[in-house]
C-alpha cells in the first residue's frame, strides 16, 4: 500500500507539471495577447498582464514598446519613458518607438530630451505625414520652452528699523572757510540727526522670451523711508527703478543691453532724475566661475541744484564664484562724472570702486549675506568756496540674515554702516543702520 501511495504522488506531481506546461503562454503567445488588449483599449488590462512577464521579457523590444504605449494611454509617462528608453537602445532605427518615447518626455516635462528625441528621428523619417507630425511636435516642444523662459516675479517688503544718520549729516556742527574770518554754523538740516525709519519696498521682474536665445527683461523697483519724528519729513525719500534690457546668446557668452531711469523724491517733490543705458556681458568660464564686463552712460539732473546736474559714463568687470552653499563676486568699476555746466567744473570728478559680495546658506532656511564697498572720489577742480581740490573715500557695509518661511516669506535682519572720509571735514560723516522686515515673494 506504501508503495501505491508512493506512485500515486508521482503520478500527481506529473499531472500538474504536464498542466503548467500546458498553460504557460510562449513568447509569441505573450507579445500578441499584450497587442490584442492594446488594440481593445484595454491598458490597464495590458500593464496588468505585462506585470506577469516582465522578469522575463523585459529588454525584448517588441514588449517594451507595447509596455510604453499602454502607459502612455493611461498617463503613466515615467513607466512609459523606461520601457521605451530600452526598446530605442536595442532597436535605435524604430521610428515610431523614438516617437513615442519623445512624447513621454514632453509629458514628463524633459522639453530638452524630448527636442533631442525628434532630433534624432527627423533623418530616418521620409514619409512626408510622419515628417509633418515631427514639424508640429517640434513646434509645440518649442513653444513650450518659451513659456518656460516667460517669468513674473514680485516681491513686496516692510521694515523697522533705526538710523543713527538720516541725512548724511556731517559729524561737525561749524567750519572755518578760508573766505571767511569766522566759523561757520551749520543748520539743523546739515548736522547729523537720528531717527526710527519704516521702509517699504517693491520689486517686479518680468521676462519674456522673443526666442530660444533672446529675452526681454523688464524691471521695476520702488523704495519709500519714512521717519518717525514728524520734523524729519524733509527727508522722507522715495526711489524708483525701471529698466528695460534686451539679453541675447553670443557664443558661449550673454549679452544685455538696456535703458534705465531712477528718479529720486525727497518729502514727495522731485529732487533728482537719473537715466541712461547700459550694457552686461556675462562670460561662463566654467560651471562654478563667471566672468562679467559693464559698461554705461547716463545723465544726473537735479530740479533746484542745479549746479550738480552731470552726465556720466562707467566701465566695470566682475568675476563671480559659486560652489555648494557658498556664493561670491568681486567687482571693479571706474566712472567719470563730469558737470553739466563748466561752472560747475569743480563738482566733476572721477570715482573708482572695489567691491565685494558674499551669501552663505548655513541650512535650507537659514542665509548670511555680506557686502563690502570701497569708493574712491577723485574730484578735477577747485572748490570755489573752499578753496581747495575735494579727496574723498567711502566706506560702506552691511551683514544680513535672512530666515525662509513656508509660501516664500522671509524675515531679515539687516545692519549696515557708512563712512566718509574727506579732506574738507564739511563733506564727513558716518551713518549706522538696523532693521527687521518682512518679505513676501510671488
Amino acid at each position: 500500500m506504501y508503495l501505491n501511495f508512493r506512485a500515486f504522488k508521482c503520478y500527481l506531481l506529473f499531472f500538474i507539471l504536464v498542466s503548467f506546461q500546458a498553460q504557460a503562454l510562449s513568447k509569441k503567445q505573450v507579445f500578441e495577447e499584450l497587442n490584442l488588449l492594446i488594440k481593445n483599449k484595454q491598458y490597464e488590462s495590458a500593464l496588468a498582464f505585462s506585470d506577469e512577464y516582465i522578469f522575463d521579457y523585459a529588454g525584448e523590444p517588441t514588449f517594451d514598446f507595447l509596455i510604453g504605449i499602454a502607459a502612455i494611454k493611461v498617463g503613466k509617462y515615467q513607466q512609459a519613458v523606461f520601457a521605451l528608453e530600452r526598446t530605442v537602445i536595442v532597436r535605435p532605427k524604430w521610428k515610431l518607438a523614438r516617437f513615442n518615447l519623445a512624447k513621454s518626455y514632453f509629458y514628463i516635462n524633459n522639453l530638452l530630451a524630448a527636442k533631442n528625441e525628434l532630433n534624432k528621428l527627423q533623418p530616418l523619417v521620409t514619409d512626408k505625414k510622419f515628417q509633418q507630425n515631427i514639424l508640429v511636435f517640434m513646434e509645440r516642444i518649442e513653444q513650450s520652452l518659451l513659456n518656460k523662459q516667460k517669468q513674473l516675479k514680485q516681491v513686496i517688503g516692510i521694515s523697522i528699523g533705526h538710523d543713527s544718520n538720516i541725512n548724511s549729516g556731517a559729524i561737525l556742527d561749524e567750519f572755518q572757510s578760508p573766505l571767511l574770518n569766522q566759523p561757520i554754523q551749520l543748520s539743523q538740516e546739515s548736522q547729523e540727526t537720528s531717527d526710527e525709519a519704516l521702509y517699504l519696498n517693491y520689486q517686479l521682474r518680468y521676462q519674456t522670451p522673443i526666442n530660444q536665445n533672446k529675452l526681454i527683461i523688464s524691471e521695476v523697483a520702488l523704495f519709500h523711508t519714512d521717519y518717525k519724528e514728524s520734523d524729519n519729513n524733509k527727508f522722507q525719500s522715495s526711489i524708483a527703478q525701471f529698466s528695460v534690457k534686451y539679453q541675447d546668446t553670443l557664443l558661449w557668452s550673454t549679452f544685455q543691453a538696456g535703458i534705465y531711469l531712477r528718479p529720486l523724491l525727497l518729502d514727495s517733490a522731485m529732487y533728482r532724475n537719473q537715466y541712461g543705458i547700459e550694457g552686461n556681458l556675462i562670460i561662463p568660464i566654467n560651471k562654478k566661475i563667471n566672468f562679467s564686463v559693464q559698461f554705461g552712460a547716463g545723465d544726473s539732473e537735479y530740479s533746484y541744484l542745479t549746479d550738480l546736474n552731470s552726465r556720466d559714463r562707467f566701465v566695470g568687470t566682475g568675476v563671480q564664484y559659486s560652489e555648494g552653499p557658498f556664493w561670491h563676486q568681486l567687482q571693479a568699476n571706474m566712472s567719470e562724472v563730469e558737470a553739466a555746466s563748466y561752472k560747475s567744473d569743480y563738482n566733476s570728478y572721477k570715482l573708482y570702486l572695489m567691491q565685494y559680495q558674499s551669501s552663505y546658506f548655513i541650512s535650507q532656511y537659514h542665509q548670511v549675506n555680506l557686502l563690502l564697498q570701497y569708493q574712491d572720489y577723485n574730484y578735477k577742480g577747485i572748490h570755489p568756496f573752499w578753496l581747495e581740490i575735494r579727496n574723498e573715500a567711502l566706506y560702506r557695509g552691511s551683514l544680513s540674515w535672512r530666515y525662509y518661511l513656508e509660501d516664500n516669506w522671509t524675515w531679515q535682519l539687516s545692519l549696515k554702516h557708512a563712512q566718509k572720509q574727506s579732506n574738507l571735514p564739511i563733506y564727513e560723516y558716518d551713518r549706522n543702520e538696523i532693521s527687521l522686515g518682512l518679505m513676501k515673494q510671488f
